[in-house]
């Protein structure tokens, strides 16, 4: 028996067209996941939930699965998501309503109870320190989202109720991919060696194309990026797994383009924390074993530990920002002159601000002054961190007097005025499992 989970979002506004591509190109697959969750698109839910009960969800799943949903049902692939974000009940009534649009009644399950918001006062401060930096909670503190990473065993529990779609809030990326070993497998908490090497499967192919030559840093230059393949794991009953592509599509999988995303966001690969098991990779052998076909090899597993990481985001003042491009000669002169004269007509005004940033892209933006030779422009980026909405308005004031009133040559990106963006700092803690209880309910449409 071998398990096929593919990967056809690797985040929220991916490549619409993949996960209809993967249903048509993949032969017997079993489950299609999709990951629409970044760490500041909680935030970002929250604040959308805020204007309209209803949302707070990945607003472009539904439309995905009624493209795909009745192939997927006709062939048995199960769709997991994360889209449920912070509501993901809301997330299971609209597609549930573009599958009775089609005369479709599929089984939906729901995972929930990783959204502690209302309850973030009830934790104490040590549980609240920024699991990085030890730093506190600030006290005054507005938070808008607090969400613990659930893993992959109440997407099991989901999955037991044979459903066609699994919608989850959040949950680690990789979760979903584990869910299913779990379920098909029947894997125990304890069998750490196998919850691990499914835990690297997942963490693997949950970015999507990032594994399949997206990305990637070798021979780039002759990959069908227009049609790139999305990857599939092909898993074994002990965790053995192939990593691979849909025939047909674009892209590549080899040992490199496989380690590179290995690697990706990983601090230690002798201990890889994830809420059901920390995963030791070290010693990870990758075998190119067919064309567009990669093993991976020795990774173990060892117990995890009594918290889940959880994400927190509260507000944080403003940001404004503007690009103004400048053309030779003394293309970057210009831009140097332009931020001289920002920050000087700011500090006139006396606008408040955390922070004054300046990049010249094409000069320092992304090598940090190692670009070599007179660029034929420059887009010079001014942008600030402003506590206050008001000082954003009027910074964002200063940019059209560049338009006549600074230095030669220039073309303003920015039609009309920029406005202040909301601010949110990012606050990640580790919080007792203790405290939380995976909600998962099942509906039939």
């Amino acid at each position: 028996m071998t398990v096929r989970i593919a990967n056809a979002a690797g985040f929220w506004g991916d490549d619409s067209e993949a996960p209809r591509r993967v249903i048509e190109h993949a032969a017997d697959l079993d489950y299609l996941t999709m990951d629409y969750l970044a760490e500041v698109t909680m935030a970002v839910l929250v604040r959308q939930q805020e204007q309209d009960p209803d949302r707070g969800y990945a607003t472009d799943f539904p439309s995905v699965v009624d493209d795909i949903l009745a192939e997927a049902m006709d062939r048995g692939v199960t769709i997991l998501a994360n889209a449920g974000g912070v509501n993901p009940q809301a997330c299971r009534e609209a597609v549930a309503s573009v599958a009775e649009e089609q005369g479709l009644e599929p089984t939906i399950a729901t995972v929930s109870g990783d959204d502690f918001r209302d309850r973030v006062t009830e934790f104490d401060d040590d549980h609240l320190r920024h699991a990085d930096t030890g730093e506190a909670l600030p006290a005054d503190a507005d938070v808008v989202s607090a969400n613990a990473y659930f893993g992959g065993f109440p997407v099991a529990e989901a999955l037991s109720a044979d459903p066609d779609v699994v919608i989850t809030g959040r949950v680690i990326d990789a979760a979903l991919i584990l869910g299913p070993l779990i379920h098909e497998y029947g894997w125990g908490r304890g069998e750490y060696d196998r919850l691990a090497r499914g835990l690297i499967a997942g963490h693997v192919i949950e970015c999507g194309a990032q594994a399949t030559g997206g990305n990637f840093l070798g021979e780039w230059e002759e990959i069908d990026f227009e049609h790139i393949g999305f990857p599939i794991a092909e898993v074994e009953a002990d965790g053995s797994t192939v990593i691979t592509k849909p025939a047909g599509t674009g892209g590549l999988v080899t040992p490199e383009t496989v380690g590179e995303q290995l690697l990706y966001e990983v601090a230690d690969p002798s201990a890889y924390y994830g809420p059901d098991v920390v995963a030791d990779f070290q010693h990870v052998r990758l075998e190119q074993v067919e064309t567009d076909r990669v093993a991976m090899h020795n990774v173990a597993g060892s117990p995890p530990t009594d918290t889940y990481k959880a994400s927190l985001h509260y507000r944080d003042g403003f940001t404004v920002r503007s690009d103004v491009v400048y053309a030779n000669p003394d293309a970057e002169s210009k831009a140097d002159r332009a931020f001289e004269y920002i920050r000087n007509r700011a500090d006139e005004r006396g606008i408040e601000y955390d922070r004054f940033r300046t990049e010249a892209f094409g000069v320092d933006a992304l090598h940090d002054g190692t670009a070599s030779g007179e660029p034929e422009e420059v887009v010079a980026r001014i942008a600030i961190e402003t506590p206050n909405k008001g000082d954003g308005y009027e910074f964002a004031s200063l940019f059209a007097n560049l338009g006549l009133g600074g230095p030669p040559a220039v073309t303003m990106f920015n039609p009309g005025r920029s406005s202040p963006t909301p601010k949110f700092a990012y606050h990640p803690v580790l919080v007792p499992k203790s405290e939380f209880e995976p909600t998962v309910e099942v509906t039939d449409a």
